[in-house]
C-alpha cells in the first residue's frame, strides 16, 4: 500500500489517499499538484502536465525513487510547489510512502523547510501519541536545556508547545493527533494518522476512494472482506447535484443519489486500543470501527463540498497577527479552530 501525504506551510498536514501501486500514488500526487497550480495560474493543467519541462515555469519540483525500501522513513516520491505573488505566498509539499506493516497507526515528523519524515508505525493510538510527546520533549530540551519528559509536554504552552488529541473521534482525513513546537525558527510539527478505506465504482465524473472498474468486482471485493469477519463494512451513498455529499445512509432524493461503494475498517485495529488498561471487546471494537468510517466519510464529504475553513486574526491596524487554514467542517470545536484561537478570545 502507498499513502499520499500533503503538507502546507503554516497549515495542516493531511492524508490525501491510499493506493495499491506506486504508479497510482504518483498519479494522485500529480493530479493534486495540477489542481493547486490551476488555482493560482488558471492554466487548465492535468496530472500529465506535471513534467520536468514545466517545473521552472510553474515553480514546482517532482522526484520519485522506484528502488527505495518499503516502510522507510524516506519517501518514495517527493514534490513541492511554491507560489509567490506579493503578500500571497504558498508552499506545499507532497510525499508518498510505501507501507507493508499491518500496524494501523503511523507518526509523521516535520521540520520547517525540511521534508516530511515517516517516524514509525504503532499498534495503538496511545503508543503513537506517547512517542510523539517524547519527540516533543527532546526538541524542547535541546532548545531550552531543560529536562522535560513526555508527561510534561501537554502543559508547556510557555515553551510554545501546542498539543491536540482527537482520539475519540477516529476522524482521519485530518490527523488523530497534532503537535507543534516553535521557538523562533524552525517550526516543528508531528501528526498521528489512522484511516479507513473507501472502495468505489469507477466513474468518468469523479475519483473517490480506491477505484474498482466494475460492479461485479466491487461486490466480489466486499464479499471477500466480509467472509473474513475482520472488517466493519458500511455502504457509501452519494448525492450529486450542483455539488457532492457522501453518507453511510441513503439520501431522500432518489433521482440524484446512489450507492457507489463501501468503506471498511479492520476491527482488530480497534481492539488494540485500551481505556484504563481494560481490553476492548470485539463488539466495542466494531462500534469504534464503524464510527471511524462515519467520521472519516463526513470529513471527506466536507472536503469535497468545500466546507474547509481558515481563521485570520488582525490587530487594530489591520495587520495579521495569526492565521491558519485547512480546518474541515464548520463546527469550530470539532474542527479544532477553537484550540488555536481560544487565547485570543480570552483577550
Amino acid at each position: 500500500m502507498f499513502i499520499v501525504i500533503k503538507s502546507e506551510h503554516y497549515d495542516c498536514t493531511n492524508l490525501i489517499c491510499k493506493k495499491d501501486t506506486l504508479e497510482e500514488a504518483v498519479a494522485a500526487v500529480k493530479d493534486s499538484m495540477a489542481q493547486r497550480i490551476n488555482k493560482n495560474y488558471h492554466a487548465g493543467l492535468t496530472g500529465t502536465d506535471i513534467t520536468h519541462e514545466n517545473e521552472d515555469h510553474y515553480g514546482f519540483s517532482f522526484t520519485f525513487d522506484e528502488n527505495r525500501n518499503a516502510d522507510s522513513s524516506e519517501p518514495r516520491a517527493y514534490s513541492t510547489y511554491d507560489y509567490w505573488n506579493g503578500d500571497d505566498q504558498e508552499s506545499v509539499e507532497w510525499v508518498v510512502y510505501e507501507v507493508t506493516t499491518d500496524k494501523p497507526f503511523f507518526l509523521l515528523s516535520y521540520e520547517e523547510y525540511e521534508s516530511i519524515e515517516l517516524t514509525g508505525f504503532y499498534d495503538s493510538f496511545d503508543e503513537a501519541f506517547e512517542e510523539m510527546k517524547e519527540l516533543i520533549a527532546e526538541s524542547v530540551n535541546d532548545v531550552f536545556d531543560e529536562d522535560a519528559t513526555a508527561d510534561d509536554v501537554e502543559d508547556m504552552e510557555d515553551y510554545n508547545v501546542f498539543v491536540h488529541s482527537n482520539k475519540d473521534s477516529q476522524d482521519n482525513g485530518a490527523p488523530l493527533a497534532f503537535a507543534s513546537f516553535c521557538d523562533d525558527y524552525p517550526n516543528r510539527e508531528w501528526t498521528v494518522f489512522h484511516a479507513a478505506t473507501f472502495y468505489c465504482l469507477k466513474s468518468p465524473r469523479r475519483k473517490i476512494g480506491d477505484i474498482i472498474d466494475s460492479a461485479y468486482y466491487l461486490n466480489e471485493t466486499k464479499r471477500t472482506l466480509a467472509k473474513t469477519g475482520e472488517y466493519a463494512i458500511l455502504p457509501i451513498y452519494i448525492y450529486e447535484h450542483s455539488g457532492i455529499a457522501l453518507c453511510t445512509v441513503p439520501f431522500s432524493d432518489i433521482w440524484d443519489s446512489a450507492c457507489i461503494g463501501f468503506a471498511v475498517a479492520n476491527i482488530n485495529d480497534f481492539m488494540k486500543q485500551r481505556i484504563s488498561d481494560t481490553p476492548v471487546s470485539r463488539c466495542e471494537a466494531m462500534h469504534r470501527a464503524e464510527d471511524c468510517i462515519r467520521n472519516e466519510l463526513e470529513a471527506y464529504s466536507d472536503y469535497l463540498a468545500g466546507n474547509c475553513w481558515q481563521y485570520c486574526i488582525t490587530d487594530e491596524d489591520g495587520n495579521v497577527v495569526d492565521s491558519c487554514s485547512g480546518f474541515i467542517g464548520d463546527d469550530l470545536e470539532k474542527n479544532g479552530i477553537l484550540n488555536y484561537i481560544c487565547d485570543y478570545i480570552e483577550k
